[in-house]
């Protein structure tokens, strides 16, 4: 979690991808870091995850994610609805 949150004060991000499980943590605790630092806070962070239940998208959402993505991811759609989250928020 640390070493995520590191990497992204290196250098500028459009958006964020983050898995809600991840090595040593989960991606909702990420999230809360993310949101909680203000040089952070604006990323546009997506869910990425295999929760696909009905119900998943809106709890994700309420927690603080931009967007959902569930897995498995569709390749012929992903490039595009990226691509439309980034364009949402008015980041290049």
């Amino acid at each position: 979690v640390a070493d995520a949150l590191r990497r992204l004060t290196e250098r500028p991000y459009a958006i964020v991808l983050l898995d809600i499980q991840i090595p040593g943590g989960d991606g909702t605790t990420v999230l809360r870091h993310i949101r909680a630092t203000p040089e952070l806070s604006h990323l546009c962070v997506i869910a990425v995850t295999a929760q696909a239940m009905t119900g998943d998208r809106e709890r994700f959402l309420a927690m603080g994610y931009d967007g959902y993505v569930s897995k498995p991811i569709d390749t012929r759609s992903f490039g595009p609805t990226i691509e439309a989250f980034i364009d949402e928020k008015g980041r290049t």
